[in-house]
């Protein structure tokens, strides 16, 4: 095995998981430095009405990112068990025919986001005034689409094999090249330069993780990816069923959180154009509170995966455990530091008094929800290695579709902005409750 996969069957289980959760961790907050390099540069150069373009252009980069990821983290439930089990030959079958369809998706997907811009926008509530900027920076980003696509097939790949190391140096070197290069391309292009910026950092991203799984040998001679190019029109219809059988419900639910923040930007939205830029840089700022739950999803799904493969579901569930420890404890000061710091953080966006008051206001009513939903993210990665990620969707579905957004739209008429950020809070104490239940009552 090469010396930066880990055997989660085998080891200890603190080890194991931190030294899965923490590269991977770190390349979550990679992106949150990638994400709020360019808000930073947007904000301070360009002003409120720049960082207002890019909020309502988040929703649907972040519904394209979550539908990739949640179908990568599908796809790496079917890894982890295969590698697990020790069956080599699925594996390189299951890895050939995700590759496929990941291509076939990319090309059907992308051109069509390109062609519905218009409504697209619409749907978001994007303001006269700010509706030609709008498109023209959502038209650019969308092109960085087909690199983030391929980037989350090969990460869940490595991800699969307990390797997260990588993906986090690419990270790492994109990251560094965008705020190197966003003030340059935004002297040349303006708004549009940081677009185009994040269209060739994507890019380089996604080579760098390729070449990497292409070049690195396996024990058995092979590569990372598991199969050679030649052997790409591989079929079996058994793999490709259990692919979608797992890849679909973890696709929905990552998108559900993106549906959901498209309903809020839309909310917020016609409160006007202060308040939209006060939600973009509290989303920056909440990111930091949010891709732990995610980190702490995929390393359980990876390792609990690779343990019901092998047959180990005691261990499997020493895996949750510390899994709860690890995310309680981080988000716990992680909440603490941005409560205390989110008046001088907000400046950094350069926003004025008027939207400081409305960042204060989301995080002092939303902070205890994170915590929730760093255990409720324990649960749903436990029950996607456990081969059941349709229950985690069920999850999602009454986390978002029948608690956050319908009380978001009938608070909001009441309470505006304080009702939209309550029923947020509400949804994630709602779905920690949720998810415990159902989690006891299958016995996993």
């Amino acid at each position: 095995m090469n010396l930066q996969e880990i055997d989660m069957t085998g080891g200890k289980v603190p080890r194991n998981t931190a030294r899965l959760f923490g590269p991977l961790l770190g390349a979550f907050f990679l992106n949150i430095l990638y994400d709020l390099t360019d808000s930073l540069w947007i904000g301070g150069i360009l002003g409120e009405k720049a960082l207002a373009v890019q909020t309502i252009c988040i929703p649907v980069s972040l519904l394209f990112i979550a539908a990739c990821m949640g179908a990568a983290n599908g796809a790496a439930i079917v890894f982890s068990r295969y590698i697990g089990a020790k069956d080599k030959t699925k594996m390189e079958t299951a890895s050939a025919t995700a590759f496929r369809i990941t291509l076939l998706c990319v090309c059907i997907v992308v051109p069509l986001l390109e062609f519905f811009i218009h409504p697209l926008l619409a749907v978001l509530n994007t303001p006269a005034s700010l509706y030609h900027a709008a498109k023209m920076f959502l038209g650019i980003h969308i092109l960085s689409f087909p690199s983030v696509a391929l980037y989350m097939y090969i990460s869940a790949i490595l991800r699969s094999r307990g390797n997260t190391v990588v993906s986090m140096a690419a990270v790492l070197f994109s990251t560094v090249l965008n705020a190197v290069l966003d003030p340059v391309f935004i002297h040349f292009a303006g708004l549009n330069g940081v677009v185009l910026v994040t269209v060739l950092t994507q890019t380089l991203m996604a080579v760098i993780t390729a070449v990497y799984c292409g070049l690195q040998k396996t024990e058995d001679g092979g590569n990372l990816f598991g199969f050679s190019f030649r052997h790409i029109q591989s079929r079996d219809k058994a793999i490709t069923g259990e692919l979608f059988r797992n890849a679909v419900p973890s696709l929905f639910q990552q998108i559900m959180p993106s549906i959901s923040a498209a309903v809020i930007t839309s909310l917020v939205g016609k409160s006007g154009i202060i308040p939209l830029a006060a939600y973009g840089a509290a989303c920056k700022m909440e990111i930091m509170l949010l891709y732990p739950s995610m980190a702490v999803n995929m390393t359980l799904t990876a390792a609990t995966g690779q343990c019901f493969g092998a047959g180990l579901k005691t261990k499997a569930r020493s895996y949750l455990h510390w899994g709860m420890i690890e995310s309680v404890s981080l988000l716990a000061v992680l909440t603490v530091f941005v409560l205390l710091f989110q008046h001088t953080f907000s400046g950094f966006f350069g926003i004025g008094e008027e939207a400081k008051r409305i960042v204060r206001s989301y995080f002092l009513i939303i902070s205890a929800g994170y915590i929730c939903n760093g255990m409720t993210n324990c649960f749903l990665g436990t029950l996607n290695g456990s081969g059941h990620p349709e229950i985690s969707m069920g999850i999602m579905v009454v986390y978002y579709l029948l608690i956050r957004i319908p009380l978001a739209l009938f608070l909001s008429s009441a309470f505006g902005l304080t009702g939209i950020w309550t029923a947020v809070l509400v949804s994630h104490i709602g779905s920690l409750l949720i998810a415990g239940l159902v989690f006891r009552f299958f016995r996993i």
